[in-house]
């Protein structure tokens, strides 16, 4: 666990360390990241976070689509799976968890809540490894048309079938089919009927080659000058979230009193006009 990241600069030379630790130096794969404004939440999918609301997946599922029929016939959703990552995308709770193949857009959504000022973390993972273990036959990271992937899926939400058949999660690659996930290089992992987080799953496991999983700790008092120099790297709320709320997101953060600063955001003209001396 690396502790304390206060600057930009600090954080890439941390993920860079840490890829080497991973053995993907020299490798076409890079680690997946995940950022949490709080390091004490677990990797646990939504609906695994409320009690008892996994008894009702077939129905949120059903209703889902029931009520969103109309509105989502421009959407191309060919499985489940892709039903599952827009109740996701929306906000429903699934037993999808989000990832990314960008370190910077994991610190992004660590440090985007900057008022919260616990400390955050950017977990770092191997999905590969993660599979291997997990599946036992391969080594590689499968896409969403993966042959076991019905195991992971209620394939009839409309009959009695209320629990799937795997118990634990792995790690799958969607398909780009959306601007939010491309512009986040969003992958998952899909998580089976056992409410278990991917922390515990990992620590039980027996591995002695690479690691799988660490934490990359980011000071909670250091999230708003990580998050300008985020922006100043041009990784914000519109680049990421390429959507009208993420425009409108990005501009109540840019003209905040917390983002500009009390003098800056009573007085902007005459600050900047203060210090003019042509």
């Amino acid at each position: 666990m690396t502790n304390n990241i206060t600057s930009l600069s600090g954080y890439i030379q941390t993920v860079s360390e840490r890829v080497q630790t991973f053995g993907l130096s020299n490798s076409t794969t890079t680690p997946w990241f995940r950022g949490q404004s709080d390091l004490n939440w677990k990797l646990i999918p939504h609906i695994h976070r409320i009690t008892g609301l996994g008894g009702y997946e077939r129905d949120l599922i059903r209703d889902f689509k029931l009520l969103s029929h109309n509105i989502l016939q421009q959407h191309k959703l060919e499985n489940e799976f892709d039903w599952l990552y827009v109740m996701q995308h929306y906000g429903l709770p699934t037993r999808l968890l989000d990832w990314t193949e960008s370190s910077l857009v994991a610190l992004f959504f660590a440090v985007q809540d900057f008022q919260y000022e616990t400390d955050a973390a950017v977990w770092v993972f191997s999905p590969r490894l993660f599979n291997l273990m997990i599946l036992k036959v391969t080594n590689t990271v499968p896409t969403s048309d993966y042959h076991d992937l019905e195991k992971y899926i209620i394939t009839r939400p409309d009959f009695a079938e209320r629990e799937v058949k795997a118990k634990l999660p792995i790690a799958l690659r969607p398909s780009m089919n959306s601007p939010r996930i491309l512009a986040q290089r969003g992958v998952f992992t899909i998580h089976g009927n056992l409410p278990k987080c991917i922390n515990d799953i990992v620590n039980e496991m027996n591995i002695n080659a690479y690691p799988i999983l660490e934490k990359i700790v980011i000071d909670g008092k250091s999230k708003l000058k990580l998050l300008k120099e985020l922006y100043l790297s041009g990784i914000s709320h519109s680049v990421i979230f390429p959507e009208l709320i993420g425009i409108t997101q990005e501009l109540r953060h840019r003209y905040s009193i917390d983002f500009l600063g009390k003098d800056n955001w009573e007085f902007p003209f005459e600050n900047n006009l203060s210090n003019f001396n042509g």
